[in-house]
């Protein structure tokens, strides 16, 4: 029977499931570039968009570990407003170069890279990076950011080819990331990416860069990287579609010879509703009220599911009720507005007609509640919630 200390469920944001189902088309995408770049093919860069608990952090997650058991130089990054992801990119540069360097075969690429490093950081005070060989004269010293980032990655980028491994950089909670931070990122890839191992093959180097972040990190990217930031292939990560979700369900359990009912299935399904955190939530709390009826059984059943629903539910409300907490009044009074609308009818002069304004008037709460991360654009003078059943709960707590 199902015991509580073998509950195979992971609810939380950025945690990777036993079963990560329903992103294999998203997996073999990567798993492509990444083979296409380590064999000299040039690569876009990739986004993951999504709302908050859709699984863009378990993703990533995923692709560490594969990336990492494959030996490649993962560098695995999370941007914030106040930190400097370009500082920290060249930290974690340096950290692989230092370990490649046990090698004596690729001593000399990898003291290139790492005396290019040493140039950037001496180019760009601000940036806290100690390498401890001396710079190199004429390289990654424009001033530039872009332009020297550039020129630091094309160097490790030859270590790594040298190296028989690849780089690969990822960026969490791009919408995060400062214009001035995304511009160098994404103008150090323009150069990486024009820059040719062999011109007369036109290979290019093994570094693959995949960021993350809410429907928002588009816009984002064009307003710091412009047009180039167009050319990033995109996946959207939605719902999951109920097959994906039974076999998320299932397939933990099974491998400890726990099965489930198809009714207790039928009714996890309609209490996950396709949010990828909800149904971590749902497949925990069923396991552990399996575990609580203590009957010698490999079974979960309806009952157990039904119970596992409304304690998920009851966690939902939680963790909706502490994302409001801080939320003024007035805000939250935004919110309402937005909660009581259908989907189509989301627009910021609908909204502030609720409220009994204009859209201008209220166009400062609008913006406060993206920046919180309760709201996000949704097309032209349209927002949606960033959290699913955020809505519901405004509209049955708060009563609106």
């Amino acid at each position: 029977m199902p015991h509580a200390d073998d509950n195979p469920y992971v609810p939380g944001f950025g945690i990777v499931p036993p079963a990560l189902t329903g992103r294999e088309p998203e997996f073999a995408d990567l798993a492509t570039a990444l083979r296409r770049a380590r064999r000299g093919s040039y690569e876009r860069p990739r986004l993951l968009t999504g709302d908050r608990g859709m699984g863009k952090t378990a993703v990533l997650g995923e692709l560490h570990a594969a990336t990492r058991a494959d030996g490649c130089w993962v560098i695995d990054l999370e941007a914030s407003v106040s930190g400097d992801t370009i500082a920290v990119l060249l930290r974690e540069l340096t950290r692989h170069l230092r370990g490649a360097r046990r090698d004596a075969r690729v001593g000399a690429a990898v003291n290139a890279a790492l005396a290019t490093i040493a140039s950037v950081t001496l180019a760009h005070t601000g940036l806290s990076v100690e390498v401890e060989l001396a710079p190199r004269p004429g390289v990654a010293d424009s001033g530039d950011i872009a332009a020297d980032l550039g020129d630091a990655l094309i160097a490790a980028g030859q270590a790594a080819l040298e190296s028989g491994t690849a780089i690969v950089v990822t960026v969490d909670e791009v919408q995060a990331m400062p214009a001035a931070q995304v511009s160098a990122l994404f103008g150090a890839l323009q150069r990486l990416a024009k820059h040719d191992v062999d011109p007369t093959l036109g290979t290019r180097l093994p570094v693959i860069c995949v960021v993350a972040g809410l429907p928002s990190s588009r816009a984002a990217l064009r307003a710091g990287a412009g047009t180039y930031a167009e050319r990033v292939r995109e996946h959207v990560l939605d719902l999951l579609d109920d097959a994906a979700v039974t076999e998320a369900l299932r397939t933990p359990a099974e491998d400890q010879g726990v099965a489930w009912s198809g009714d207790a299935i039928t009714a996890a399904l309609a209490g996950a509703a396709g949010y990828p955190f909800a149904l971590q939530l749902v497949g925990y709390e069923t396991w552990a009220a399996a575990a609580l009826r203590g009957e010698d059984a490999d079974l979960i059943t309806e009952a157990d599911a039904a119970k596992g629903v409304a304690a998920a539910r009851r966690e939902l409300d939680r963790l909706h009720a502490s994302r409001l907490d801080e939320v003024p009044d007035t805000e939250r009074r935004y919110l309402q507005a937005v909660a009581r609308l259908d989907g189509t009818q989301r627009r910021s002069a609908v909204i502030a007609a609720e409220l009994g304004g204009t859209a201008q008037e209220w166009a400062w709460a609008r913006a406060r509640l993206i920046e919180r991360g309760l709201l996000r654009p949704d097309g032209h003078g349209r927002v949606a919630f960033t959290l699913p059943g955020l809505a519901e709960h405004l509209r049955a707590v708060e009563g609106t």
